[in-house]
């Protein structure tokens, strides 16, 4: 998945920002 990300650049980055805030996010809940 990351290296996918990572491939396709800037088409993903906002949504690798937003998922990485989402899991910060849940990480810290549990």
């Amino acid at each position: 998945m990351k290296k996918t990300v990572y491939i396709a650049g800037p088409l993903f980055s906002e949504s690798e920002l937003e998922f990485n805030r989402g899991m910060n996010e849940f990480l810290k809940n549990l």
